[in-house]
This record gives structure tokens, sequence and C-alpha cells, in this order.
């Protein structure tokens, strides 16, 4: 007996030395993407030049639509289609409207296959493609990454960064640059933001 307990005290060390290091835990996930919104003074313009609100669609998807093996895609054929347009890379959608000369940050969160994040503002009268921003959602785990959108009159503009004209600074928040860490900062004061959320868009859009 006084051997066994011996030979086993003696192995006690050796399992706990040589098992297997853990390894560290995965970082969470992204969880959630930050709309920040601009509206010029001037936004979807009627037929005198009046300032009208603007129906915001975010779409979430599971993979580039502008990818080769994907179908063509553009906002000609979005507004056909519709949400068919994606397939099946459609994971959800939400809508919003932004008024005229006003910020807003709304927080978006991710579904868990979201990688690309497509806005689409329904302006009156587009510009082309100026109504439709594609966005891959950066791989940053210490903040949630902003998405800029800026508006103004008949055009959308922006993405990963903010657009000629945009004040990051009026947005109470941070937003990471992907591959940089986050400053340490004191974000400002919120401004009020007008931005109107919508879960369906099942009544008709005020721009159209």
């Amino acid at each position: 007996m006084m051997v066994w307990l011996l030979s086993g005290a003696g192995l006690l060390p050796c399992v706990l030395a040589c098992r297997p290091h853990s390894a560290a835990p995965p970082a969470p996930p992204r969880s959630a993407v930050q709309l920040l919104i601009q509206a010029a003074p001037v936004i979807n313009p009627g037929h005198h030049g009046e300032p009208w609100p603007t129906a915001l669609t975010i779409y979430q998807l599971r993979g580039d639509p502008e990818a080769p093996d994907h179908e063509p895609f553009d906002l000609a054929i979005l507004e056909a289609r519709g949400d068919a347009a994606f397939g099946e890379l459609l994971v959800s959608k939400r809508d919003y409207t932004a008024f005229p000369d006003t910020r807003a940050r709304l927080v978006v969160p991710l579904g868990p296959e979201a990688t690309h994040l497509v806005a689409v503002a329904h302006f009156r009268e587009p510009l082309g493609d100026a109504a439709l921003l594609i966005f891959p959602v950066p791989d940053t785990r210490s903040a949630d990454p902003c998405f800029y959108l800026g508006l103004e009159r008949s055009e959308l503009d922006g993405g990963e960064f903010p657009p000629p004209g945009f004040d990051p600074t009026a947005f109470a928040t941070l937003c990471p640059v992907p591959g940089r860490p986050v400053p340490a900062a004191t974000p400002r004061p919120a401004p009020t933001a007008l931005a109107l959320s919508r879960e369906s868009p099942s009544r008709e859009s005020p721009s159209r």
C-alpha cells in the first residue's frame, strides 16, 4: 500500500504538468454595427427643391453581393426584383427614416452569419448607384464598427470611412479603425437623434 501511495504521489506532478494548456477563449464575435447617419439640410428634394424625409433600408447578407459567383447586382436589379435580388445571401433587413438636417446613431444587432451590410436610400430621383452602399463588416473586436451614411440631395455616400463633409465628432461614440486599437477618449454628449426606426416596410415609404 505504501509503495502504491508513493508511486501515485510521484505521478501527480506529471499529471498536472503534462496536462495540455487550454487555448485562450476566442474573442467575442462582432455583435452589432453602429450606423452613423448625417442628413444635409436638403435631401430627397421634391419638385420645387423642398427637402423630404428619406427611407433607408439596411440589408444584412451572409456574403458579398458583388462576388463573381453571385448573380449580377446593382440598384436597378434591386428595385426590379426586391429582396429576391440577394437570393440565399439575405439574412435580414431593417428600415429607417432619415429627416433633413439631422444626425442619428443607430445600433444594428448583427445576425450570426452576417458579413456584409447593404444600405439603400429610397430617393424620389436616385442618381444611378449613388443611392446604394455595400459595407463589408470589418473584423474589429475592440468595439462595434461604424458604417457612415451621409445623405445630401439625391446621393448617399460613406461606408467604412466618413465621406466628405461628414462630422464624426458630432456623435457620442468611438469608431474603431479596422486593425487598430480604439483610442481612449471621452465621447461628447449625444445630439438629439431624429431618425425613426420601423421593423417592417408594410406602409408606403415617405419618400415615394
